[in-house]
């Protein structure tokens, strides 16, 4: 189950009195230095008084019942006094944790930089509390059995890394509702066998799930050999997941009753939600807020499912069958790419581990399946279609840290509304959509151009493994198809060494090891593209199972171009779905070279990960505290920038071998912190050439974006790479972001232009905007398991 949180509302004043009159004794002589156990009506209307800026209450619902309150009143500008308590039967799930770390986010955003509080030296529960907030507590005196604590709502890195575990486990843990479900409820059970219903209870059967099913379906005895049952109510025992085929109404209405028994997540492969115009977001919001009231987890709705295979197998997907155990894990959002994703997947048999479709992602995102799956070390690969980013600035957390362990391959499809819900994401963010590319590429992820470019390349990694280099051979038996495929390598940008196209084929191995083992000796290349045109007179499986042997022992990748009539392929594609250990085989000489490509890039990236900046770099105390002052109460460019020991000079000149830069910091509803960096002029005005980061900067970023700008070659031009100015430059700009990152009441900060030459640099101009720290909104609702 999870809890809502929420701000204190008018409304919540008798709920509010239920909770405080349901606390033990002890609990309530701990928050209120008095064992008395009601509250007066004085008391109760003081505690329900909020007005979001000096009095400020957060609730915490479980199935519609407070079950913890905080609250803060300010007591000087910028300090407040807190207090938060928890129902005893919920002490130590965390909950007293997420409400104080909220309240200190919406503390920050009205300009609140201390928190004070008067703990009973024994309340052993508040002090765990504020351990795993990962605060520094200030201790004043004890007296009368109380401490005086103090602690600053500033995040440090230990409160931001116990925020980042605590969301960690949170995340973990919801996934697990799904995977680790030991009973599975399904209403809208059906005995057509055409009915979504039917084929959830199908594949269930067929997985070898080895938990208890209840179908529900008030018309039917039995399904497919279970006891069906006419209600939710009727069902025995306790059950973990439910998974609901019924009409978005009752699916709403669905939720109490399956709150009354205790399911703690809900699949909702329905359709005719936000999928469905602004009638079917309505519903949804509905179905979202039920879910929310009883601390139900949903995945969907319009979600295609998920499953499991390997020990303890479980299907919940409308997937006709699952694959043998793998190393893959994929991910998709619509039930319609969902299902392109799984048949394209089975028909390179591609062994997929775990796949999860979030539809409509109401609740439940794909962010949760990548912390799932970053601690599963029997994870190899992971493929994700992006149709929408959801929260990128979480998205593209989790797949840096994912990347790091394993390659993340994405897709991401044009957002059509049409296909489904808008991207709000790419609603609430200014940034072009290519900026939203390159900060995934900074990310490690490994973008593809389509489906079928994300599995081909999923495929190759799969079965071949990482490319030790990037020296490529091509072998064909064909002078046509070889020259296709040479076009094709080039296009893809392969590094091409060797070729040889006059491979005879013709069912004797000798030819084609001679020609294999000629392009693998040492010296020779890393990665071979075998082109064959089928001549009708050889067997394709054959001659895979030979070119896998090769390779095996030369340890060179190797790939299959095979140009053939369909039955003959479609003999070659069972075989590939039997043995894994067979090379992937293309239909077309170009998809075959992008996948190649892509999977180069992976080793590359890989090789050449560059390690994070710290956040302070090239900053102290002193000068963040000077550059602070110079902000308030209205920003001094020339100030701030001085403290920082940038150097400021306003006046027009021009200087010989000169380059003017336009950078950029802001945060960005979206995506956070993110630095825009582009030559001034037509470059950037007309051809909106610019290069684009998410702090903070990693090491070795700053030059990147320097060299990715489609006009970098004028910069060199002017400030070579290995000039003072150049090296100045870099350094400039991680001092601005580690400062932009420090500075939380600066919202914008805008240098242009930024004059560099061989010797150096110099700021033409700055315009700093100022605002209160981005913090939660006071309406958010927030589920956490």
């Amino acid at each position: 189950m999870g809890v809502l949180v929420r701000p204190l509302a008018a409304s919540d004043s008798r709920a509010l009195e239920a909770f405080y009159s349901g606390l033990s004794q002890r609990t309530r002589y701990q928050r209120f230095f008095t064992s008395k156990r009601t509250l007066s009506r004085e008391e109760l209307k003081r505690l329900s008084r909020v007005d979001a800026r000096d009095r400020i209450a957060l609730v915490a619902l479980r199935g519609g019942a407070i079950v913890g309150v905080s609250r803060l009143t300010r007591t000087a500008p910028s300090v407040a006094d807190i207090a938060c308590v928890v129902s005893d039967r919920l002490h130590g799930q965390g909950i007293g944790t997420i409400l104080i770390e909220r309240l200190a986010a919406i503390a920050r955003s009205v300009g609140i930089e201390t928190f004070t509080a008067d703990v009973l030296a024994d309340n052993d529960a508040m002090f765990r509390v504020l351990e795993r907030t990962g605060v520094e507590l200030e201790r004043g005196k004890i007296e009368e059995g109380a401490v005086a604590l103090s602690w600053s709502t500033v995040p440090t890195p230990a409160t931001l890394a116990a925020q980042r575990e605590r969301v960690r486990r949170a995340e973990a843990a919801s996934m697990a509702l799904l995977f680790d479900a030991a009973s599975i409820m399904v209403v809208g059970a059906s005995r057509r066998r055409d009915q979504v219903g039917a084929q959830i209870i199908r594949g269930l059967i067929a997985s070898g799930f080895s938990g208890a099913i209840f179908p529900v379906n008030p018309e039917a005895y039995e399904i497919n050999g279970l006891k069906s049952f006419g209600s939710i109510a009727d069902v025995p025992g306790p059950v973990d997941l439910a998974v609901l085929a019924l009409r978005p109404d009752r699916c709403i209405s669905a939720l109490e009753a399956l709150a009354e028994r205790g399911v703690k997540a809900v699949v909702v492969v329905s359709a005719g939600f936000a999928d469905a115009g602004e009638e079917g977001l309505a519903a949804q919001e509905a179905l979202v807020s039920a879910a929310r009231a009883h601390g139900i987890r949903i995945l969907g709705p319009s979600s295609l499912g998920f499953f499991r295979t390997g020990e303890n197998p479980l299907n919940v997907s409308l997937a006709p069958r699952t694959s043998e155990r793998g190393t893959i894990a994929l991910a998709g959002q619509s039930t319609a790419l969902s299902a392109m994703i799984l048949a394209g997947a089975d028909s390179r048999g591609l062994r997929v581990k775990e796949f999860l479709s979030a539809g409509n992602r109401a609740d439940l995102s794909l962010t949760s399946a990548l912390e799932r799956w970053h601690s599963d070390e029997d994870i190899e690969f992971v493929a994700l279609s992006l149709e929408s980013l959801g929260d990128p600035a979480r998205l593209v957390s989790h797949i840096e840290t994912l990347s790091a362990r394993v390659p993340v391959l994405i897709v991401r499809p044009p957002n059509e509304p049409e296909r489904g819900p808008a991207d709000t994401a790419r609603e609430a963010s200014p940034l072009p959509d290519r900026a939203i590319n390159q900060i995934l590429d900074r990310a490690g992820a490994l973008r593809t151009k389509s489906v079928d470019h994300l599995l081909d390349t999923l495929a190759l990694l799969s079965r071949e493994g990482r490319a030790h280099g990037t020296r490529v051979g091509l072998l064909s038996n064909s002078s046509a198809l070889g020259a296709t495929l040479r076009a094709a390598a080039h296009e893809a940008g392969l590094d091409v060494r060797r070729e040889n196209f006059r491979v005879p084929i013709v069912g004797d191995d000798r030819f084609v090891s001679r020609a294999f083992t000629a392009m693998a000796a040492p010296g020779g290349v890393d990665c071979v593209i075998a082109a064959i045109l089928d001549t009708q007179r050889v067997d394709l499986v054959h001659l895979a199972q030979a070119l896998s042997t090769l390779a095996s022992g030369s340890a060179v990748q190797v790939l299959m171009v095979v140009v053939s009539d369909e039955p003959r392929v479609r003999v070659l594609r069972s075989a590939l779905r039997e043995d894994p250990s067979l090379p992937p085989v293309f239909a077309t000489a170009s998809r075959a070279s992008e996948a190649l490509a892509t999977s180069l890039r992976a080793a590359h990236s890989r090789v050449r990960r560059p390690r994070p900046v710290p956040a302070t770099r090239a900053l102290t105390e002193t000068q963040l505290e000077h550059a602070r002052a110079a902000l308030s109460p209205t920003p001094a460019q020339g100030a701030l920038l001085g403290a920082l020991g940038l150097p400021f000079n306003d006046s027009r000149r021009t200087r010989e071998s000169e380059c003017e830069l336009r950078l950029r910091f802001e945060r960005d509803d979206a995506l956070g912190p993110v630095f825009t960096l582009a030559l001034t002029g037509i470059a950037y005005e007309v051809f909106a050439d610019a290069s684009y980061a998410r702090l903070p900067l990693r090491q070795g970023t700053a030059e990147a974006m320097l060299e990715e700008l489609e006009a970098a070659p004028v910069l060199d031009a002017h400030v070579p790479r290995d000039c003072e100015g150049r090296a100045r430059l870099v350094e400039a700009l991680d001092t601005l972001a580690a400062a932009f990152l420090h500075l939380d009441s600066l919202t914008s900060l805008t240098l242009n232009p930024v004059r560099v030459h061989a010797k150096g640099l110099e700021i033409g101009g700055c315009e700093a905007t100022v605002g209160p720290p981005h913090g939660p909104s006071p309406d958010l609702t927030t589920l956490e398991p």
